[in-house]
C-alpha cells in the first residue's frame, strides 16, 4: 500500500492524472481488504478463494486464446501472395 500511494504522489504531482486513477482503486480496494480484515481474519480464506478462481479462469482463457490463434494461422494459408482472386469455399468459425 505504501509503494501504491508514492506512485501515486509522484504521479498526481507531475499532473498525471488519469493514470493515478487504477493506482486509486487498488488503493481502495486494499483498504478495504485490510479493514474487513481486521473485523474477521477468516477473510483471508475468501481472498484466497477468489484469487484460486481467478487463476482458473485466467488458464483456461489461455486455453482458449491458443485454439483461437491456431484457427486463425488455419484461415492465414488459404491467402497467397501474387495469387490471382479466387472464390474461397464457405469458411464458419466453430
Amino acid at each position: 500500500m505504501i509503494e501504491l500511494s508514492t506512485a501515486f504522489s509522484k504521479l498526481f504531482q507531475n499532473k498525471l492524472y488519469i493514470a493515478t486513477l487504477p493506482i486509486a482503486r487498488t488503493t481502495y480496494e486494499v483498504y478495504i481488504d485490510i479493514k474487513n480484515l481486521e473485523k474477521n481474519p477468516n477473510y483471508a480464506n475468501y481472498l484466497l478463494a477468489e484469487r484460486q478462481n481467478w487463476k482458473k479462469d485466467s488458464i483456461k482463457g489461455r486455453s482458449n486464446e491458443r485454439e483461437s490463434k491456431k484457427r486463425r494461422g488455419d484461415y492465414y494459408k488459404l491467402y497467397k501472395p501474387n495469387e490471382e482472386f479466387k472464390e474461397l469455399p464457405n469458411y464458419h468459425l466453430s
